[in-house]
């Protein structure tokens, strides 16, 4: 399954008959905006800043031959915190614990 096919069937239906009003924006978003796998590499890499790594670790896991974009999630950490603690956390929790339901679907 393609990675399009998975946010319109499973990602946008679940978040808009959520009952959380911030979800439900997010899955108006998603019928008007695409839902890019770039988008998912920032959320993740996102996470990891917020768990800790290193900025090596975080080089590594992002795959990247040079440090420079991992030392600017490092610099925007305080920044990345805040809203993490927002609307844009609750959606990165709900994404993640939703994704983990269809993990091997094919």
């Amino acid at each position: 399954m393609d990675f399009q096919k998975l946010v319109d069937n499973h990602l946008r239906p679940v978040l808009l008959a959520h009952s959380d009003p911030e979800l439900r924006h997010f899955g108006m978003i998603l019928c008007e905006e695409k839902l890019s796998p770039q988008t998912c590499r920032h959320i993740f890499t996102v996470l990891l800043v917020l768990e800790g790594e290193s900025e090596a670790s975080i080089q590594d896991w992002r795959g990247d031959r040079s440090p420079e974009s991992s030392h600017l999630y490092m610099q925007e950490k305080g920044d990345l915190m805040r809203r993490a603690n927002g609307a844009q956390g609750a959606f990165t929790t709900f994404a993640i614990n939703e994704g983990e339901k269809y993990i091997g679907e094919e």
